[in-house]
């Protein structure tokens, strides 16, 4: 199905790093997935039943994110969107603790727009601050206190009707989180990677 899948930042969290969240289409137009991990303690490590974890199926994703005073929002439409992939995903995420390092906010919008179809995303570990890779996001971006989910669009999108129900849906690793599947250890090779290149990047400039 084509759809669409989007990026929502708040700018002044997490001590200045900034904030993000997801929204993609499982059933237009009835059905559209928001959500968040919003960790509002601050701390770097939360258990999954004190992390904050939201996500709501409805029509309009904006409204849940206008409620809870996002920015801006950079959105993209996916010829071959995968919303099964994404909601158990979504389902995932639920299930699993909140840290600073390698499982935060960031990881978990990156991992259900991927699971979703969206191509070209930057590995979370490219910039720690999830503000910056909101920039570096290759998409429309509009005020969210301005945007309406159907910008751009030619046609009002319709729903695919072959879709199970996603209360039925169980949580799934992506490829990519499952240490079973032959793409974790590269995957994972390239966040530690990153993550020395970036300490490295970092002790320089305060050298």
């Amino acid at each position: 199905m084509r759809g669409r899948a989007a990026v929502f930042v708040r700018y002044r969290s997490g001590d200045g790093a900034g904030h993000v969240g997801w929204a993609f289409e499982y059933e237009p137009p009835k059905q559209i997935d928001a959500g968040s991990v919003e960790n509002h303690s601050g701390g770097i490590h939360a258990d999954a039943s004190h992390m904050d974890f939201w996500s709501e199926l409805s029509s309009d994703p904006v409204a849940c994110m206008r409620k809870n005073q996002y920015d801006d929002v950079k959105y993209v439409d996916v010829d071959d969107a995968d919303p099964v992939s994404a909601y158990e995903t979504v389902l995932w995420i639920e299930k699993h603790a909140y840290t600073a390092i390698l499982r935060n906010c960031l990881d978990d919008a990156y991992d259900v727009l991927r699971a979703y179809g969206v191509a070209d995303l930057e590995p979370p570990s490219h910039d720690w601050f999830p503000k910056n890779w909101f920039a570096h996001f290759n998409g429309t971006q509009r005020p969210v206190a301005e945007f309406d989910w159907n910008d751009g669009r030619t046609e009002q999108a319709g729903g695919n009707g072959n879709l199970p129900d996603p209360d039925s849906l169980e949580p799934k690793a992506p490829d990519w989180r499952n240490p079973l599947s032959a793409v974790f250890s590269l995957f994972r090779l390239e966040l530690f990677r990153d993550f020395f290149r970036g300490l490295v990047h970092r002790r320089r400039r305060r050298g």
